[in-house]
């Protein structure tokens, strides 16, 4: 993930749906709202969920990425 932005939030998760949900829409509503520079990068480890849950806050400053199988936790932080 390429950006010109001088923060990126990067945030490995594993099955924490309701979790990431919540913060999602806090960053989202936040970050959208500010002229900041900074954008935030979910990868998901092929959680149990519907990965199309956490789409809906996909946008040029939140970026949803999943893996198509569990590649344990230090793989899916440096994805």
């Amino acid at each position: 993930m390429e950006s010109n932005n001088l923060l990126t939030i990067a945030i490995p998760t594993y099955n924490r749906f309701n979790n990431i949900d919540f913060l999602l829409k806090f960053l989202s509503e936040y970050i959208t709202s500010t002229r900041y520079l900074v954008d935030v990068c979910v990868v998901d480890n092929a959680s149990d969920y519907n990965i199309d849950e956490l789409n809906k806050y996909a946008n040029d400053k939140i970026k949803i990425c999943r893996n198509t199988t569990n590649v344990g936790f230090d793989r899916n932080i440096l994805e």
